[in-house]
């Protein structure tokens, strides 16, 4: 008896332990031009179990790395950030480092980042895992 509730313990306790970790890659344009640098950030929505996985984007490419933690058949929505100067100086919070920093801004529009609706659903391991998002604005 003892053994039968180890072994059922271990069958609740890896459920879901079988889902496929998957590796998306895939471009990022703002308005037409491949994001230089910035950040892209995968979070679990709709019942979707896990963590969130982020990675960088250079020259508007991006690759999650192999162990992030997105899983097959996932929902995750979408976060794409990026920062430039602003062309103002403050303080440094560093006491080693210079006495004044650039400040910088985040030009990516919220509606791509802290206020998106951009999603997508994790493809199986046996599909192309490419997420291409081509984002566009024009300030009114």
């Amino acid at each position: 008896m003892a053994g039968a509730k180890l072994v059922l313990l271990g069958v609740v306790l890896c459920s879901g332990c079988s889902r496929t970790e998957i590796q998306p890659t895939g471009s990022v344009t703002f308005n037409g031009a491949p994001l230089e640098n910035g950040s892209i950030e995968f979070v679990p929505i709709d019942g979707t179990r896990g963590g969130s996985a982020s990675t960088e984007i250079t020259a508007g490419r991006y690759t999650c790395p192999q162990n992030s933690g997105l899983v097959e058949g996932g929902r995750y929505l979408v976060r794409i950030t990026a920062m430039k100067k602003t062309g103002k100086k403050a303080p440094s919070p560093m006491r080693d480092g210079p006495r004044m920093v650039d400040v910088m801004e985040n030009f990516i529009p919220t509606i791509f980042n802290s206020d998106s609706t951009l999603t997508v659903v994790i493809a199986t391991e046996q599909t192309n895992n490419t997420y291409d998002f081509p984002l566009e604005f024009q300030k009114k």
